[in-house]
């Protein structure tokens, strides 16, 4: 896709190549959706950008060794395609006229909010952590929502957990 081979999935590491701990690596929860279990099958785990990006010396960070986290320019590359495309039709709210086609498989894994200490928007959101240098603050990553045909390339808090996708080094 778009000249890159993207892992088909979310990241649900809970340990880095090197075989250490993953100091936030959090399936989605919330009373609404209790089965953690049943959100990290469907969903992948939630990731801060800390434990994403693991500084080494290069920007593997938690992907696997052989893959690395995409940069924005990556990432919004995928704006290639249609959005409808890139998303799985039984994991976003109903009804959409997402059909995967493209085999993204990009599902609403949600996110977790660090200012409220609370994981929303199943369904409804997903992001994906870029390799670019964080701010003080922040660092882009892309945005899906149910609620925009396109990718946004959009600073998010390093604190707040979003998924990982990798691309093939």
């Amino acid at each position: 896709m778009a000249g890159l081979c993207w892992l088909k999935e979310n990241l649900r590491n809970t340990k880095y190549a090197d075989g250490s701990e993953i100091p936030f690596a959090q399936p989605y929860y919330h009373a609404q959706y209790p089965d953690v279990a049943q959100n990290e099958s469907d969903f992948g785990l939630l990731y801060d950008w800390y434990s994403a990006a693991k500084v080494t010396r290069s920007v593997q960070g938690i992907c696997p060794n052989g893959w690395r986290l995409p940069t924005s320019e990556e990432l919004a590359s995928l704006n290639l395609y249609a959005v409808e495309t890139l998303k799985d039709p039984d994991f976003w709210l109903q009804p959409n006229s997402n059909t995967n086609s493209a085999g993204m498989e990009s599902r609403g894994a949600g996110y977790y909010n660090s200012n409220i200490k609370r994981f929303e928007d199943l369904y409804g959101y997903t992001a994906y952590w870029s390799a670019d240098a964080p701010t003080e603050t922040s660092c882009l990553a892309a945005r899906l929502t149910c609620y925009c045909n396109q990718i946004e390339i959009v600073p998010i808090k390093l604190t707040n957990a979003i998924s990982v996708r990798c691309v093939m080094e």
